[in-house]
């Protein structure tokens, strides 16, 4: 095997629970980290910033959400390496290491900057000014920057536009790399542009002026145009991303998404392929001939003891449900696109004899973000089978994948670009009720380990909200009547594990970018 040292450049990063996250991309980039750490022997190191804030704790009142910082114990994660300096932005390093890993985080939280710049990086994703929006990104460029001239690494992998701006430095003094740049959404807001005035209060554009139209600078253009392979996160997602931007349709490739496996696993489940299925996280490219050796009581009774965990945590929040309805789960982010108002209806949801669980965060500028929030509690108020858990985290995250009977995942085509919270509930047996978008298209088949709704359409402007939530009421009624009968049940639930596990598997994903960096 070549060996190789490798920069990855995130604007999140969630290695440990217990770090807080704003959505998918801090989970799925601590995920690549820890398969690099458990199973590769290149150096992997891995570069964000360390939001001391984190990114927003809910709390409710009349009416209204009420957002508060998010704080965390960092310093029990991470040990403080040294201070460098970004023009008069004194910048402090803190850093973690576990064998071939290496995550460096940076803080403009120094005592030596004055409070408004001290603020800049302590929220994740919250910035109050253009002005901060610029600081947080050559924050974590110029640090990125920095450990690349001190380590002389082989390839670049960086995440999305956020994490391009330490292409600038390079070019500037000539230094050439090998770059991967992965984009993650097909979201028009994640190919940022920044006003060329407030940008050259810190960085000369004279010679960016390519990457710059009218009034706007637009990094991404930067790494369009010196990655060696700009890579979609699912196979749609590519096509997606070819028609947004043709001038990039040569280097343009696909690595779908996947998670680790024993991060999100239950322990239940992993008991009964341990005990049936010897050794079968070494042959997981195989497992799927050897189904027939799980006996469907044995996928139940773990099954139950997963639901039984997630039935206990909902205590603490004063909520008793009865184990024997179904549980439907919706955990996402709350924003449009990812639709829960398909689910807002009190009429359907109190003839329904199931479970309904939501829960997710908005971003603090999501005005209809946060009123879908209200929506939801307005409901579980007038409702008994439908409830919301605030302050959704990875553990949250955890019982939910592992203790819910179906996973409820309904974005609107074509706009989810690949998605991980079902194969978190798959690899659980957990079968989801998805649209028919991101990598849901790829690893999911109808009535075998799960269920669509809609079109696989490719056209954002596209409204199909109307049939889409027939539809979706209709596949949660046969849901209902599948649950009990629980060996049909326990049926899809074996074919959704067994087919899950090597599709998903992050050491598939992480072999699919090694083998772009070579």
């Amino acid at each position: 095997m070549i060996f190789m040292k490798i920069a990855f450049v995130t604007p999140e990063i969630s290695f440990k629970d217990e770090i807080p996250i704003a959505g998918g991309l801090g989970v799925l980039s601590g995920d690549i980290a820890l398969t690099f750490r458990n199973y590769f022997d290149f150096e992997f190191h891995a570069f964000s910033i360390l939001y001391k804030k984190g990114y927003v704790k809910q709390k409710f009142k009349d009416g209204k959400i009420i957002e508060e910082a998010e704080t965390w114990e960092y310093e029990k994660i991470l040990k403080k390496e040294e201070t460098i300096k970004f023009k008069d932005i004194y910048i402090d390093v803190w850093k973690y290491e576990d064998k071939n890993l290496k995550v460096f985080l940076f803080s403009s939280d120094n005592e030596k900057n004055d409070e408004k710049i001290r603020e800049v990086t302590n929220r994740l994703y919250v910035d109050e000014t253009e002005e901060e929006r610029i600081l947080k990104r050559l924050i974590l460029a110029y640090g990125t920057f920095y450990y690349i001239k001190k380590f002389d690494y082989d390839v670049i992998h960086l995440n999305e536009a956020f994490s391009t701006w330490v292409l600038i430095f390079l070019l500037k003094e000539n230094i050439f790399k090998k770059i991967i740049f992965t984009i993650h959404t097909p979201l028009e807001v994640a190919f940022e542009k920044f006003n060329i005035k407030e940008v050259e209060k810190f960085i000369d554009l004279n010679d960016l002026k390519e990457f710059c139209s009218f009034e706007h600078f637009k990094p991404y253009l930067i790494a369009f145009k010196l990655s060696k392979f700009v890579n979609a996160v699912s196979k749609k997602h590519k096509e997606i991303s070819k028609s947004q931007f043709p001038q990039i349709e040569e280097k343009l490739v696909h690595v779908t998404n996947g998670i680790l496996i024993e991060r999100w696993m239950g322990k239940n489940i992993k008991k009964i392929l341990d005990e049936y299925i010897p050794n079968w996280f070494n042959r997981i490219d195989e497992i799927e001939k050897e189904k027939e050796n799980l006996p469907l009581k044995e996928v139940l009774n773990a099954h139950q003891k997963e639901k039984e965990e997630l039935i206990n945590f909902l205590k603490s929040y004063n909520i008793k449900i009865d184990s024997k309805k179904p549980i439907f789960t919706f955990a996402r982010r709350f924003t449009q696109y990812k639709r829960p108002y398909l689910l807002f209806s009190e009429e359907k949801l109190s003839k329904l004899d199931a479970i309904f669980i939501f829960s997710g965060k908005a971003h603090p500028k999501d005005l209809l973000g946060k009123q879908f929030i209200l929506q939801v509690i307005s409901i579980s108020k007038a409702l008994d089978n439908v409830i919301y858990i605030p302050n959704y985290n990875v553990k949250i995250a955890k019982l939910l994948v592992k203790g819910s009977d179906f996973w409820i995942i309904v974005p609107k085509p074509p706009l989810e670009a690949s998605a991980t919270s079902f194969m978190k509930a798959g690899i659980n047996g957990v079968p989801s009720i998805a649209s028919r978008d991101g990598a849901m298209v790829e690893i999911i088949n109808e009535n075998y380990n799960g269920f669509f709704i809609g079109k696989n359409l490719f056209d954002i402007e596209a409204n199909t909200d109307f049939q889409d939530q027939t539809e979706l009421f209709e596949k949660i009624n046969f849901a209902c009547e599948l649950f009990k009968d629980k060996l049909k049940y326990a049926e899809i639930c074996k074919n959704t594990l067994f087919s899950f596990l090597p599709k998903v598997d992050s050491r598939r994903m992480v072999s699919e970018y090694i083998n772009l960096y070579k």
